[in-house]
């Protein structure tokens, strides 16, 4: 999952793949730990965006 990303930053700045697959592999995990932790507000503020401003 992680192979077009790296490759495109590697490509872009001129990285090196094992350094790059380590920054974004803890960008994504750290990430999804934020999600993992306020879920219930996330998914409620999905939801009243959905409904109020996503109603054609």
């Amino acid at each position: 999952m992680l192979e077009c990303p790296v490759a495109l930053v590697d490509e872009r700045f001129n990285t090196g793949r094992k350094k790059t697959s380590w920054v974004l592999g803890a960008a994504i995990a750290l990430f999804s730990i934020y999600i993992v932790f306020n879920f219930g507000e996330l998914f409620g503020l999905v939801a009243m965006i959905a409904t109020q401003y996503l109603q054609l």
